[in-house]
């Protein structure tokens, strides 16, 4: 039976009949996978503690005709500080549960799996418990942009003019921002300050976006443009958004 070796992120875990559990995990070189692992949920399994927290796990696969199976895991890197509040699990484990739901299976892309190491790392490494749900923000904007979904918001989608601060408004469905003179009546009224965040959302690393501090109202622009992308580009929105929302 073939087998190869490779480094991921578990995304998902999936109990099923008698002993065993089916894992997703986002890998450096085969993307999504699926993976049968027999009898992880014993007690004496030796795979499941590698799995079951927040890290990046070597694993061996063994390729199956229908199901590929977990052949071997060591877990490389952890996060350990992830379980010790609420806020850092519900973090991590929305935004895991969000590339679960973006990314297809076997399509290869090591840009993402870096994105959610990097994501982890910076989550782990946050001192304050109140930037978490800025950081979900940031993660989403740039796995969007990854994936090809990301709205524009540098130019009028529209007239693809340059906009000025004020006036704007946004219609994720036609893809970004309309300009004063391109309104429409579905789209949404947006402020200057939103615009600014959503660009540096998608434009700077993790630990640039822990440092900001966003006001009350922007920060609600924010998680109505998440819940609204997640929403249309999801296949399991509720899995994931409303995940992150009960902290």
């Amino acid at each position: 039976m073939p087998t190869y070796r490779d480094k991921g992120v578990v995304l998902k875990i999936q109990p099923l009949r008698d002993a065993d559990r089916r894992y997703s995990l986002f890998t450096a070189e085969h993307g999504k996978i699926d993976l049968l692992a027999k009898g992880t949920r014993r007690g004496h399994s030796k795979m499941s503690p590698h799995l079951g927290t927040f890290g990046v796990v070597e694993v061996m696969v063994a390729r199956g005709r229908r199901w590929d199976r977990l052949a071997g895991a060591s877990l490389e890197r952890s996060f350990s500080r992830l379980i010790e509040s609420f806020p850092g699990t519900a973090a991590a484990q929305g935004f895991l549960l969000t590339v679960d739901a973006l990314t297809r299976r076997e399509l290869p892309d090591d840009r993402v799996f870096r994105l959610v190491v990097d994501y982890l790392e910076a989550l782990d490494g946050v001192a304050s418990t109140d930037v978490e749900r800025q950081l979900y923000a940031g993660g989403v904007v740039k796995l969007l942009d990854l994936l090809g979904f990301a709205p524009e918001f540098d130019v009028c989608l529209r007239c693809r003019a340059v906009l000025v601060p004020d006036g704007n408004a946004v219609d994720f469905l036609r893809g970004g921002l309309l300009c004063t003179d391109c309104f429409t009546p579905e789209a949404r009224p947006v402020s200057p300050n939103f615009i600014k965040a959503m660009r540096f959302l998608r434009r700077e690393e993790f630990p640039a976006i822990a440092a900001l501090r966003f006001d009350a109202y922007t920060a609600s622009e924010i998680d109505q443009a998440i819940d609204t992308l997640l929403a249309i580009h999801a296949e399991d929105r509720l899995a994931a958004w409303d995940y992150v929302r009960r902290w």
